[in-house]
Parts: structure tokens; sequence; C-alpha cells
């Protein structure tokens, strides 16, 4: 083996000297989840081999959950964590409290039961977010990973320190999973199924389709048996006298799944496996077979909680299935949607939702009239509505397409006409736009074609519809703005729309509140852009002006209610720009701290009952760790960072709730929607 050996106390050293600390004079801001159960992609599960009540559950955007309870509540685990999607877990079989993670931006240990993490290394990493299965195992005294491209780690403690050393011949290789069979490790990967003899890897996918080039899934069982999951073909078995492998005479029936993956054997019963649907093929099938995949039955009835919190009621692309340590009948499994739970060995399953806050957030309103009414815009999961503050949650989307929920608006002053802007999952020559009448029990679509339009090939430009903004004066009167086509606008209420773009020669707007309508001033709006800096229109969008004078890239605004011609802009680089002339002059102030290139200020509130109140939410690209939010008491002049005991996920939008429950909402991209008591 080749040795790439790399002390910890050295590394995290050099780790530590460019980490982005938090700005002096931290104020600390309690807050607790408010939002929605559930509702994102699990990735990976593990169970304690000590305690099997402890029950640890990967996310692709949130990091780790955490429950030591046995799954019936879960609480985010992720101190120092800083990648966020998590493709393995695996505790220590000898070491309580001890436990590994490898993410997308590497390898991380944690000595107190997932309290509190510490990268190990970045290049033991998977960045890829189809994940493979079984990546980190314990075998010979060490720890073994596979990761997407570098092929297979060994990691192993040595005085108190810890190396690392790359397995010799599978560089390159992007592993699906690791077995350690009759004490030989095994990987399959990207180049076949391959058994490690020494220091050497040796083919071993004699009898597997091309070698074993698509085995997504290895399982060994304590009496020696060997399976593989090959994605299109199903499962084999390991003939050890032939020594090679045997397809298993499967009767799939009649809905034979396009692909397999999530292999699990029972540990008490070789003969009995179980086996799901790839995540990317339908039908979304879990299967178990009790004669070691000869034949095959669809496994389990699946009920969720009532009310329901989660709006799938079966489980779909399943990623990990688990049996429990020590607790017979006791099942766990993973999917896009939820987590699962099973008393009676697969049989009965039920979703489990407590503190599973997978979500991702991208707008938060309340309703101008009812301060008890939210509405959430979210990813995958649609427009979700609560009626008490945030403590229970509906999915709100009949008439609607599925998709993701980009933004919400409202006519005002009484809320009574509503506004939905959706991005759907299958791709449209439409921006759709709908409009509800009754609080959003049913909508109606007002949206409108782009067929023909053009996008310019830049990194950052999607297309994609995100702001919504309705004339805070006249009803009726829409601006839709997108991240390409520039600015939209109906007069009717979305009976007709035109383009408003003329002088907008920077038409890329990212967040829902790139957009903003003067609350005083008929027909002047403010626009953030991506790379064209900040820009104004004083006649309804018929011409707009640019008013910053950078090109930065700025992301959301926000108006002063104590002084609407005070207005703040969010900008990259942690950077703010202010104006306190009603948008004709602006000048640029950072936040504290460090500023890298790969954080954003992203998103502001004014508390609307407190004078000069200010919050803004920092956003990191490519699913890095962010900076937290900051605070402002004297409208933005200084600020302090707040301190709110999570990961730092990037927050994508903050909004002020006032009435009588006062409090900020804080929307993340991947742990759903928190609530912090502000004090006032």
């Amino acid at each position: 083996m080749s040795i790439l050996r790399l002390l910890t106390g050295g590394l995290l050293s050099a780790l530590a000297a460019i980490a982005v600390p938090a700005a002096a004079g931290a104020a600390n801001l309690p807050c607790s989840p408010c939002g929605y159960g559930g509702g994102g992609r699990f990735t990976a599960l593990a169970v304690d081999p000590r305690d099997p009540m402890n029950v640890l559950a990967g996310s692709d955007v949130a990091g780790i959950f955490k429950s030591t309870d046995g799954g019936d509540s879960f609480t985010l685990a992720g101190s120092g964590l800083e990648g966020f999607a998590v493709a393995a877990i695996a505790f220590h079989p000898d070491h309580a409290g001890e436990v590994y993670t490898l993410t997308d931006s590497g390898l991380y240990r944690s000595t107190d039961n997932a309290a509190h993490w510490h990268l190990i290394d970045g290049i033991p990493a998977y960045r890829e977010r189809f994940f493979g299965s079984r990546l980190l195992i314990f075998f010979k005294n060490a720890l073994w990973a596979g990761s997407d491209g570098n092929g297979v780690f060994r990691i192993f403690s040595d005085g108190g320190s810890t190396a690392i050393e790359r397995a010799d011949g599978l560089t390159g290789a992007r592993i699906a999973c690791l077995a350690v069979h009759r004490g030989t490790l095994h990987a399959a990967t990207s180049r076949g199924l391959f058994r490690l003899e020494g220091s050497l890897w040796h083919a071993a996918g004699h009898g597997l389709p091309v070698g074993g080039t698509d085995v997504i899934d290895l399982a060994a069982h304590a009496t020696g048996r060997l399976y593989a999951v090959s994605k299109t073909e199903g499962l084999y078995i390991f003939d050890e006298t032939a020594r090679s492998w045997r397809r298993t005479q499967a009767a799939y029936g009649a809905a034979r799944p396009q692909a397999f993956k999530a292999l699990a054997v029972d540990p008490d019963d070789p003969d009995r496996v179980v086996m799901a649907a790839h995540p990317q093929t339908w039908p979304y099938l879990l299967l178990e077979s009790r004669s070691a995949g000869s034949d095959w039955f669809k496994a389990g009835s699946f009920s969720r909680p009532a009310p329901p919190l989660a709006w799938r009621e079966a489980p779909e692309a399943i990623e990990a299935v688990v049996f429990c340590p020590r607790i017979a009948g006791r099942m766990f499994l993973a999917d896009w949607w939820n987590l699962w739970r099973s008393h009676d060995s697969g049989r009965t399953w039920q979703q489990l939702t407590r503190g599973l806050q997978n979500a991702v957030v991208n707008d938060i309103r309340q309703h101008p009239a009812d301060p008890e009414t939210l509405f959430m815009a979210t990813a995958d999961n649609g427009l979700l509505r609560s009626t008490d503050s945030g403590t229970s949650w509906q999915r709100v989307m009949a008439g609607v397409e599925n998709g993701h929920a980009m933004a919400v608006a409202f006519s005002q002053p009484d809320g009574r006409a509503m506004y939905l802007l959706l991005d759907p999952w299958e791709k449209s020559d439409r921006i759709l736009v709908y409009t509800s009448a009754d609080n959003g029990k049913s909508w109606r679509d007002i949206g409108f074609s782009i067929a023909g339009l053009q996008l310019p090939r830049l990194p950052y430009v999607s297309g994609r519809a995100t702001a919504i903004v309705a004339d805070p004066r006249r009803d009726g009167v829409i601006y839709i703005g997108t991240n390409g086509y520039g600015v939209f606008k109906t007069a009717d209420k979305g009976r007709t729309w035109a383009s408003v773009n003329a002088g907008l020669d920077a038409p890329y707007l990212k967040s829902p509140a790139c957009l903003l309508a003067h609350p005083r001033r008929p027909d002047t709006l403010f626009a953030a852009t991506q790379g064209g800096g900040i820009y104004t229109t004083t006649d309804g969008g018929r011409t707009w002006q640019r008013v910053s004078t950078g090109r930065e890239f700025v992301f959301a605004l926000a108006a002063d209610p104590f002084n609407p011609e005070h207005l703040v802009a969010a900008c990259a680089g942690k950077r703010l720009l202010a104006s306190t002339d009603g948008g004709a002059t602006w000048q640029e102030s950072p936040l504290p701290g460090q500023r890298p290139d790969h954080i954003a200020a992203y998103t502001l509130t004014f508390d609307p009952e407190v004078r000069g109140s200010l919050y803004v939410g920092t956003l990191a690209y490519n699913c890095r760790a962010a900076d937290g939010l900051y605070v402002s008491s004297d409208g933005g002049t200084t600020f302090t960072a707040a301190g709110l005991d999570l990961p730092r996920i990037s927050i994508n939008v903050v909004a002020s709730a006032a009435g009588p429950r006062p409090r900020l909402l804080i929307g993340f991209n991947g742990i759903g929607l928190y609530c912090a008591d502000t004090g006032r």
C-alpha cells in the first residue's frame, strides 16, 4: 500500500488556520424546530451495536439526525460538521461513543456519540449525490472507507494520532460498497468487484455481469454467506465451491423493478434477505426473500402518523435498510422522503417524523390578517400551511403541479388573494403561477408561456422563477422575477402577462427577496441581480436603471418598516449595500469576521415591531458550511453573530413574525424551519 500519512494534529491545525471564525461578541439566540417533519432525502442509517436505542440518520443536505429513544424522536447532531451530504455512518464496534461519517467534504469522527465532529481528512470524501452503500467498515483493527473517485482508504490510530493509507490498485475508482467475507475485504467498484489479498487487489467478479461493474451493494453474514446486488440483474450469491457468483433464480413477479439497491440480511437468518428497487427507478418496491433469493414477495404495509406530518404514504426511492442489533424484529428504512421503523420484522412499518426536519425552505410568509397562519414554500414538498404558528403543518397543493414551491405573496392589506410561484419537477416552458382565494385550500393556474425565450450560458443562470411581488396599493398587479428571463408583469390578475425588462441588462434574479416594491411609491420597484447590482423602476417596469455603483451579486432587498427610504441589500462576500435616500445612492458595509468568496449575505429582514432591528442570514456555495446569522440593533450600522447552536447550514430565508407570538423564523437549506425568541 502507498501511504498518505496525515497526522491528525498537523492536519487540524492547518484547517484551523483557514477556518472562518464566528464574529466577536456573538449573541445567543435560542431557537427550536417549528417546521415540517420528514420531507427530504435520507441517505444513510446506523444503529449503535452497543445501544440499539441510539440511531443515526444521514441526509443529503442536512448532515446527521440522532435518536436516543430508538427512533421515536430525532435531533440534529452536527456541531463541527461541515459536510452536509452524508454518504455513510459507522459506529466503532469496540469504542463506546466513537462514530464516523463520510461526507462530501471528507471523513469525520466523533468521540462523544455524534454530539461533536472533527474532520480527519478531506481526501476520503464522497462528493457524488447518489451514494454507494456500506462505504465505512471496520476490518483488522482499522476503519476502511470507500470514496467516489480516489479508491479505498485505511484509517488507523497510532499513539493517539490518526493516519491514512490509500490501498493501491483502486486509485481513481468509484467505490459502491465494502464487505468482509471470511477474513477478506471485498470492494465493489466502477472497475468491477475486487478482494484484497495482502496488499494487492484481485478481481473477484467471476459470474457477475461485466465482472461486477454494476454491483451496487454487498452484504456478508456471520455464517459465511456473501451476497451481491447487481443494479440491473438483482441478487447474486457467492458459491464457495465454484469460487464464482451465482444468480438467484428470482421470481420478482409482474412488478419487477428496473434496477435494484439497498440490501439487508437478517443477522439471525442468512436465508432472509431484504432488497429494494433502485431509488431512481419505478415501481418503488421493498422486496423480501426467505429462501436466499429463490423467490420474493412485496414486503410490509406502511402507515403514517395521525395527523400526517409527511405527505408520502409509502416509501419512495429507498436508500438503505438495516436490521437493529439486539432487538429482534426491529428494522429501519430510509428513503428520499422519510424514515420508517418496523417492530415486527418488516411486516408493518410506521413513518418517523419527530425532529426530522430534512427540508429545504425557500420562502416563509405570515398571513397579513391572521398572524397565527404561516406559509412555508419548500423544495420537493411544495407549499405547507400552519394555522397554529408552526406547531403543525399541512400540505396545501390542491390544483398545483408537484414541484418546488419558490415564493408566496399576498394582496395587501387583507391578504384575501394569495399567489404561489412554483418550479415544477418536470421541465416546463411555462412559468407556473397560481392564485388562491380560500387561504390556500385550492389553487387556479394563472401562469404564462416562456416558449422560445433563450437563456445565456452562464453557470449561475437557471431560468427558474424565483420571486413574486403583489403591488401593495393596487389589487391584481403582480410581478414575477426569474433567474435569466428577467421580470414579468400582469395588471389584470394573471389574464395577460408581459416582459418588463427594458434597461435590465442583468436579468438574473436569484432569491424570493430579489424584488422589492416600495410600500409608499406606486410603480417603484427594486431588483437585486446577479452580476448587475441593484436596479430600480419608477414606471412599473417599463424602464429600469442601475442605481448601485458596481456590478455585484446581490441576492435580497429589504425596506425598513419605520423608514421606507432606508433600504438594505444582501450581497456576495458577506457584504451589505445600504441606502438612506430611497435607493438613489448606496454604500457598502461588510459583516463581521472573515469574508471568504464562497460565503454570501443572502437573506435579510427588519423586525416590524422593533426599530433598528435587522437580521441577516448567510449562504455558502456548493453545500459548504455557511457563517450563520447576524443581528443588528441599529439598522445595520453594526452587527454581532447570533449563537444558534446549529450546524452552519446555509440560511435561505429569515422572516420576522409579528402578532401575539412575535419571533424570528429561520428557513434553512436542509434542516427546515426554526423559530427564535428575539426577546421582545
